[in-house]
């Protein structure tokens, strides 16, 4: 009975380590394809002298910069960890240093700076922008790795319950075997 039940907690632990680190990875991919986005629309602000079309990429950069911040607050509540906790903090002040350069370039373009908008993004935003993503990628993989970790210790748990099943099961065969010839 206290193999089974070491056996059904084993499948609990790995279920729950599953589904936390897939809402997890889920939830940082989105945060990935945000950055991107915004690095694309930065490239495009740099590029682009219209000015319509700079507003209009600055306002579109502003929305994803709101959608990045529901996901943080997400995944604060859903990181356990004080671990996980230190790497989300310093992933939000990564991407509020790239939201701080974007006000900047909105200001830029607000006060018609249009010569200061190129330099500014290709010197401070675009080298942020790409810390941010570094950052990124590496919590991603640092969770991937973790996911793998613990489901692996997991399986060897529930691996080394199989087999003390099965010795027991083999004990009490034995026994009943003699049992019965005496």
């Amino acid at each position: 009975a206290i193999a089974l039940m070491a056996l059904k907690q084993s499948a609990g632990e790995l279920r729950e380590t599953a589904l936390t680190r897939m809402a997890q990875l889920d939830k940082l991919g989105h945060l990935e394809s945000i950055a991107l986005q915004r690095a694309v629309n930065v490239r495009d602000l740099a590029m682009n002298e219209d000015m319509k079309v700079q507003i209009a990429l600055v306002s579109a950069s502003k929305q994803l910069e709101s959608e990045a911040k529901l996901i943080f607050a997400s995944l604060r509540e859903i990181s356990s960890s004080n671990e996980e906790q230190v790497s989300l903090v310093g992933l939000a002040a990564a991407s509020a240093k790239v939201d701080a350069l974007l006000v900047e370039v909105g200001r830029a373009i607000d006060e018609a700076r249009f010569d200061e908008i190129k330099p500014l993004v290709l010197e401070k935003v675009r080298p942020q922008q790409k810390a941010f993503t570094d950052e990124l990628r590496k919590l991603v993989a640092d969770k991937t790795e973790l996911a793998g970790t613990k489901a692996k210790s997991t399986i060897a748990a529930s691996d080394s319950t199989v087999l003390s099943l099965v010795l027991v099961g083999v004990a009490v065969a034995i026994a009943s075997i003699g049992a019965g010839w005496w």
